[in-house]
């Protein structure tokens, strides 16, 4: 049975009005939510919905507020999430295709977390670089672009730990949070040549959410800023995160290359607090890249814009902090028009 937008206006007790200056034939308009939640609301009516093609826009605001469906609308208007959008619109998820990322230790289909809390084991270790123990660890992302100072800024910002024992033997902790609670962890190997670069908790062991309905700094990204740059994995996040936050340019992961309903739901609501999100994947990966895009259609006409990985590395987590903070810029210079 089609949506009907009228039914459920009235349900929600939202005003609305079928004619009038702004009004297009066929549509029905209300106040823009997403307008209201600016410096500069319009108590008029001016976001009009198209009933027969289920689409959104915003008179005052067509690029950021507004929608080749009506599911970036609903979650807003019905505060809920972007499954039960979809259940309110008798749709199933707009994608559900899962591959892997790389190799996880974890059921496809969660269970109930059999505890009520998340706590690291006690072989797992919160980085400190002044601990000799750790100084292989603090070696490997040296390696990887950080200075011994910044190590020390990377490990605060992010939590992260580390093994020298146990099932995350010689590999780097990143813990993610929902909520500012511990729901599950991944780990990086140090090691080169190891068969399994990264390892995520498993439900049996105490996971409150599968890796794949995570995305890496969550509780930092709903402070908002001017882009969200979504990659592919932690590290290539984690890179531009740090160098890009103090630009407004803040960065997040899949841990895969295609996003879960629960991961879009969320990306979704990022949308309304941010300019743009923008999609850069490894360097090789631009078909992997065009099909998340596409993944994201449902938020906005031009919400969601992909950038090309640069040319000079393999993947995002190899650029230099020199290198992300000229990448930023030119990302806020010409997609929000922010000169450096």
């Amino acid at each position: 049975m089609k949506f009907n937008v009228l039914s459920f206006l009235h349900s929600h007790h939202i005003p609305y009005i079928t004619k009038g200056v702004n009004v297009k034939r066929g549509e029905i308009n209300i106040n823009c939510p997403f307008c209201a939640k600016t410096s500069s609301p319009d108590p008029s009516y001016h976001l009009g919905i198209d009933e027969d093609n289920m689409r959104f826009s915003c008179w005052r605001n067509k690029r950021h507020h507004s929608g080749k469906t009506l599911h970036k609308l609903i979650m807003v208007l019905a505060q809920c999430n972007y499954y039960e959008a979809c259940q309110l619109l008798g749709q199933k998820p707009i994608w559900i295709e899962e591959t892997a990322f790389d190799a996880v230790s974890f059921q496809a289909n969660d269970t109930a977390p059999t505890t009520p809390l998340l706590e690291f084991p006690d072989d797992i270790i919160p980085l400190d670089v002044e601990l000799r123990r750790s100084f292989r660890f603090v070696q490997y992302l040296m390696e990887r672009g950080y200075s011994q100072r910044s190590v020390s800024r990377l490990a605060y910002r992010y939590n992260l730990h580390y093994a020298i024992s146990g099932q995350f033997k010689d590999r780097i902790v990143i813990p993610n949070y929902v909520a500012n609670r511990l729901v599950n962890w991944t780990g990086r190997s140090i090691h080169k040549d190891t068969h399994l670069r990264y390892l995520s908790l498993d439900h049996t062991r105490g996971a409150l959410m599968s890796i794949k309905e995570c995305l890496f700094n969550e509780p930092q990204l709903f402070k908002g800023g001017r882009l969200l740059v979504v990659n592919e994995g932690p590290f290539d996040a984690m890179k531009m995160d740090f160098y890009g936050a103090s630009l407004g340019v803040r960065a997040t992961c899949l841990f895969n290359k295609k996003a879960t309903h629960n991961q879009l739901g969320c990306l979704g609501e990022l949308t309304n607090l941010f300019d743009r999100i923008v999609v850069m994947f490894d360097r090789d990966e631009f078909v992997d890249q065009c099909s998340f895009v596409s993944q994201m259609d449902w938020t906005g006409l031009d919400s969601v814009v992909d950038w090309n990985c640069p040319s000079h590395v393999s993947d995002p987590g190899d650029l230099s902090g020199d290198d992300v903070k000229g990448l930023c810029n030119s990302m806020l210079t010409q997609l929000c028009g922010v000169l450096p």
